[in-house]
C-alpha cells in the first residue's frame, strides 16, 4: 500500500490518495463500495472515493495497474487556517468593537507580502527536525527497494538528512487564500502548493510567517533562515554548512492536506481526475467543502456518499476552527 503524503500528528487530512491490493469482491459499484466500507470506519475517518485499477481500456474510467499513490503524484496542496487575533502587532484592532475589516484587509495585504517569500525554490534546513525526518525515512527507504524504484525528491517528510541536498524543496505557490469568519471570529486560509515537503516544514513556515506579522520574529528572519547551507555561518559535524535559526512550530491542528495532484498523469494516460479535486470552504459557515463533481446527479449510493463526504468535511474544518482559536500559540 502507498500513499500520496505522510501528514504530523494531529494535521487533519481531506486530501490523501492511497494505491493498494484488494482480493476480489462482489459489489454492485464503486459508490456503494466506498459506503460500505465507511460503515466499519471510525467518525474521524472516511473513505470519500474509490478509482478501480484496470488495464483492460483506456478510455479514462480506469487507472493502470501501474499506478503508485505516493511516486505518481506530483504535487500537494494544504491548508492552514490561523485566527487573525495570532497576526496582529500589540495594539493593532484592539477596539472596543473588535477589529476594523479595514484593518482585517491591510493584515490580509502584510500576510501576502510575507508569504511571497516562500515561493520558488529553497533550502528548508531550518524548517525540518532532520533526526525525527530520517527515522521515517529508513521505512520509506525500505519501500523503496522492496519497488525496485530509484530515489525521487517528490516524497512527503523528505529524503535522507545525510544527503546534502534531500533539504531543498519547491514551493509551487504560498499565498492567502481567503478570510472566513467563524462564531464572530475572523480567521486567514492560507494556501501552500508544493511538490513535497519535509517533516514540520509547513508548520515552521505558518510559525515564522505568523512570528514575522505580529512582531515577535524580524522582518527579514524568513530570508535569513532560508539562507543556503553554504553560506558559511555554521558547519555541522559532516562539515556541511548552514545558518542556524529557532524557528517556532505553528500548532498541527490549524492545518489540512487538501489536495493530491496528478494532473500530469491523469493527461499522460486520458485519465479522469483522481480524488476530489479543490474543495473550497463556505463563506461564515465555519465548514464545508465541494460535493463529489456531478452529485448532483447522482442517485443511491452514490449520493449517500456525497452526503457523507459534505458532512464529514464540514466536521473536520469545525473541528480546526476550534481548535485554533481555544488553543493557539507557536511552540
Amino acid at each position: 500500500m502507498t500513499r500520496s503524503s505522510r501528514t504530523d500528528k494531529g494535521v487533519s487530512s481531506l486530501g490523501n490518495i492511497y494505491s493498494l491490493l484488494l482480493p476480489d469482491v462482489a459489489y454492485e459499484d464503486e459508490a456503494s463500495f466506498a459506503s460500505g466500507i465507511n460503515r466499519h470506519l471510525p467518525d474521524d475517518i472516511r473513505l470519500l472515493r474509490i478509482h478501480v485499477a484496470n488495464n483492460d481500456k483506456n478510455d479514462g474510467s480506469n487507472i493502470p495497474m501501474s499506478f503508485n499513490a505516493r511516486t505518481c503524484c506530483e504535487a500537494r496542496r494544504y491548508r492552514y487556517l490561523v485566527p487573525t487575533r495570532a497576526l496582529f502587532r500589540r495594539g493593532e484592532g484592539e477596539g472596543d468593537g473588535g477589529p476594523a475589516m479595514e484593518s482585517i484587509m491591510d493584515l490580509r495585504k502584510r500576510m501576502k507580502q510575507v508569504l511571497l517569500q516562500w515561493g520558488g525554490t529553497h533550502s528548508f534546513h531550518n524548517f525540518t527536525n532532520w533526526k525525527e525526518s530520517s527515522s521515517e525515512t529508513q521505512d520509506r527507504g525500505q519501500n523503496r527497494q522492496n519497488e525496485g524504484q530509484q530515489k525521487v525528491q517528490h516524497d512527503d517528510h523528505g529524503d535522507d538528512a545525510k544527503d546534502a541536498t534531500s533539504h531543498f524543496r519547491h514551493i509551487l505557490r504560498c499565498h492567502v487564500e481567503d478570510v472566513i469568519q467563524n462564531n464572530a471570529r475572523d480567521f486567514l486560509v492560507i494556501s501552500i502548493k508544493g511538490q513535497s515537503f519535509l517533516y514540520h516544514q509547513i508548520r515552521k513556515m505558518m510559525g515564522a510567517s505568523i512570528g514575522v506579522m505580529n512582531g515577535s520574529l524580524p522582518p527579514d528572519f524568513i530570508s535569513r533562515a532560508l539562507k543556503k547551507r553554504d553560506d558559511r555561518d555554521v558547519a555541522d559535524d559532516d562539515g556541511h554548512c548552514a545558518v542556524a535559526h529557532a524557528v517556532p512550530l505553528a500548532p498541527a491542528e490549524g492545518l489540512v492536506l487538501v489536495e493530491s495532484i496528478y494532473s500530469k498523469y491523469c493527461s499522460k494516460h486520458n485519465m479522469e481526475p483522481i480524488g476530489l479535486g479543490t474543495k473550497v470552504l463556505s463563506r461564515g459557515s465555519g465548514g464545508g467543502g465541494d460535493a463529489v463533481p456531478g452529485s448532483s446527479d447522482w442517485e443511491g449510493a452514490a449520493a449517500e456518499l456525497a452526503k457523507d463526504t459534505r458532512l464529514f468535511q464540514e466536521r473536520v474544518y469545525a473541528q480546526i476552527f476550534r481548535d485554533q482559536e481555544l488553543n493557539f500559540s507557536l511552540s
